[in-house]
């Protein structure tokens, strides 16, 4: 583009003969002139580019020894190869060298797998997918490959989907289909986070068409969150390809009817209705639910979950580079005005898990691992109960499970015969659990504060970072083969543990009045959290028998101990000091339980002597709890057609418990006492109508019983009397529908 006479000239932009302005016939003229310049230039352009393309086309044709082939031609018509694939693959030299270009750009695109090429190519070379240029993006069939003759294995991967599906176009049967997380290793052990009973089998050991569809109905499958094994190479089947990242979306659509027999907090899952705060305040007031036990009826959609799993295709083989992210509805209910009235269904969105793995395959019976982000913690998660009330899954009653962030690592050590050894150990966020609340604390001046939840909506909490130490946590799995026939996945053993620090601050101008000489600067205290567990997942061809047992102390974040943390000692330091004085006042992080300070000898001028202050040291609730699970394949004890509607019925028969120490609990009782112990019964029918489609059924018992304050009271009133027991009769349907 030039400028010449007041305007931009290009003969390519005919908009520029309007930028001058023409008076008469020599505007006329002019704008002719420039017209006939334009064709002209233009004509001369186009027949030097044919020329340039006429030579360049026959100079291919004279250097190719072959034409663009038609699977070449469907291909791009598919949308998995580009125009630029496609100019590439015609400058190939001869049909063998095309055929090698098209093998590498379907390699690199996960159309084909490295075995695949290697079949293709006649030898077994790597290539290396991120070495080739494509950089289109291609969304393209997810295709599954049946693995033919491979039995069961008894690892498993972390990369699961929730119950998606590739089906396999010749299979006429049913339950003729692979989730996504039978492509990953480990094959029909792998499972969900949600128990769903049946999954479908792997080939039979021997070999056999895998077209001809399932030959049994499998065992009832246990929920492995955290598997055993290591991600192998593309274990990742694409969806998206990205180059040489891999990505396979995932999720569900999940919808709930609810019904509870008493439902204090009008959630739309199971709380306790006696819950109360942490710890109770002295002088709090029982829980009055008015007339009734306060039946209600639930229905929500907000369980659905969305996700993707990734994989990075690296030049090592032995290095698998894999990545998750996934999240649901289940956040807050938004307060913008444009939702003000329809909040109840406007929940948010929230992070559930999202990590980067790295996996090295040092040997065939040796590898390791280490894992970066968020994910279900390695201290008493990897065994959870097979409900579909999947909301809280038995917060409070006694399942133990939480999701954190942390930095994972581990070995995986095989010993033949499917056994396997994998070690872990993980620094994590020192979580507490401890955030906004409304109690109130009453200082020694007999000012009355609260929480409010602005600190909360900052930072969370704070209370576990003050300490300046992450979290530890390990774990040590121990899989074996417990029951070798068909579609029975493998046992496990597991025992974990966990040990973290709190430490609540209080600043110099909130230090008690009689303390404050002692303490000028302000103060602080600190208490432990630690607990313990062992887990088993026994299955057989017959059922499924899976458990838990944990203890521990200030586990409120891990669901379990009543959801309380830590108390004041107050009652034995009384004891031990009569004639002595305690007065509390909040942290500066107004989280959990208030700081108390204590004086060994009575008051002078309302004023501790010197020598007689000290701040009293935070102990942690202690609590013991657990579940049992029997999962039962219905359809497989009744001999159901594998390839019939039949052969998706399951149940399981299940039992939780959570109590926390008595003894804990009367150092801090009040005037209306204090719930100590929860358990939680259940009976869960499910029907698979196919892989996608599930419909199941929940009838469960919750119960949570109390110890009386001092004088006898008790922590809830219903219809005007006080209530030792609170239980609810919780009925749930759930339909799911899996992508």
């Amino acid at each position: 583009m030039t400028y010449m006479n007041g305007a931009f000239w290009d003969p390519f932009w005919s908009s520029y003969l309007t930028y001058n302005i023409f008076v008469g016939h020599r505007g006329v003229v002019a704008m002719i002139a420039k017209l006939r310049r334009v064709v002209v230039c233009s004509v001369v352009c186009l027949l030097v580019y044919f020329a340039a393309s006429g030579g360049a086309g026959a100079q291919q044709q004279g250097n190719s020894q072959t034409a663009v082939s038609p699977l070449v031609r469907v291909l791009q018509a598919k949308g998995v190869l580009s125009a630029e694939d496609v100019a590439q693959l015609n400058q190939a030299s001869s049909p063998s060298d095309a055929e090698q270009r098209l093998a590498k750009l379907l390699l690199t695109k996960g159309v084909i797998s490295q075995a695949d090429y290697n079949q293709m190519s006649g030898g077994a070379a790597v290539v290396n997918a991120s070495s080739t240029t494509p950089n289109n993006v291609n969304m393209i069939p997810a295709v599954y490959r049946v693995p033919s003759g491979v039995p069961p294995t008894a690892a498993a991967s972390p990369a699961v989907n929730f119950g998606s599906t590739y089906r396999d176009p010749r299979s006429p049967g049913i339950f003729g289909t692979k989730k996504m997380s039978d492509l990953l290793p480990g094959g029909t052990e792998a499972t969900t986070d949600i128990a769903f009973g049946t999954i479908a089998p792997e080939p039979p050991a021997g070999g056999g068409d895998p077209g001809t569809g399932p030959t049994i109905v499998p065992a009832f499958a246990p929920v492995r969150v955290l598997p055993v094994g290591l991600m192998g190479r593309e274990s990742v089947n694409p969806i998206i390809n990205a180059g040489p990242v891999h990505i396979q979306p995932y999720g569900f659509f999940k919808t709930n009817l609810i019904w509870d027999s008493s439902n204090p907090f009008s959630l739309d899952a199971p709380l306790s209705g006696m819950l109360g705060e942490n710890p109770t305040p002295p002088n709090s007031a029982a829980t009055n639910l008015g007339p009734d036990a306060n039946p209600q009826f639930h229905l929500n959609a907000r369980a659905s979950r969305f996700g993707a799993n990734f994989e990075w295709l690296d030049a090592n083989e032995k290095l698998v580079i894999t990545g998750k992210v996934e999240g649901d509805f289940e956040g807050n209910f938004t307060t913008v005005s444009n939702r003000g009235i329809s909040s109840i269904r406007s929940s948010m969105f929230g992070l559930r898990i999202v990590y980067g793995r790295l996996d090295y395959h040092a040997t065939d019976k040796a590898g390791f691992f280490t894992e970066f982000g968020q994910n279900w913690t390695i201290f008493c998660s990897s065994t959870l109960p097979s409900s579909n009330e999947t909301t809280l899954l038995g917060v409070e009653f006694g399942t133990c499970y939480e999701r954190l962030m942390q930095a994972r690592f581990g070995g995986n050590f095989k010993f033949g015969r499917g056994v396997q050894l994998q070690p872990e150990f993980a620094l994590a966020y020192p979580a507490i659990g401890n955030g906004t609340g409304p109690y109130a604390t009453v200082n020694a001046a007999g000012t009355v504060t609260g929480v409010s939840s602005g600190s909360q909506l900052t930072i969370g909490e704070r209370s576990g970072a003050d300490s300046n130490r992450p979290e530890y946590e390990s774990r040590i799995a121990l899989q074996f083969p417990l029951d070798k026939a068909d579609g029975v996945a493998p046992a496990q053993l597991i025992v974990s543990g966990m040990y973290g620090k709190a430490r609540e601050l209080v600043a110099s101008t909130t230090v008690p009045g009689p303390f404050k000489s002692a303490f000028p600067g302000g103060a602080s205290t600190e208490y432990t959290t630690w607990g313990f567990s062992g887990e088993a997942q026994l299955p057989t061809r017959w059922f499924t028998l899976q458990g838990k047992w944990w203890t521990g102390g200030a586990m409120r974040f891990y669901f379990v101990d009543n959801l309380l943390t830590s108390f004041n000692p107050t009652s034995s330091f009384l004891a031990g000091n009569p004639g002595g004085v305690v007065a509390t006042t909040p942290s500066i992080s107004n989280e959990g339980t208030a700081v108390a300070f204590g004086c060994t000898v009575a008051l002078v001028a309302d004023v501790c002597p010197g020598g007689n202050a000290l701040v009293l040291p935070q102990l942690p609730v202690r609590g013991v709890g657990g579940f049992a699970d029997l999962g039962i394949p219905l359809s497989r004890l009744f001999h159901a057609d594998p390839k019939g509607r039949n052969a998706g019925w399951t149940l399981d028969l299940g039992y939780n418990i959570d109590q926390s120490k008595a003894r804990d609990l009367r150092q801090f009782l009040g005037a209306s006492g204090s719930r100590y112990k929860n358990d939680w019964a259940r009976a869960t029918l499910n029907y698979k109508l196919n892989n996608w489609v599930q419909f199941g059924f929940e009838e469960s018992y919750y119960r949570t019983r109390a110890i009386p304050g001092p004088t006898g009271g008790l922590p809830m009133i219903i219809d005007g009397r006080g209530q030792r027991v609170w239980k609810d009769l919780h009925e749930q349907i759930s339909t799911i529908f899996y992508f």
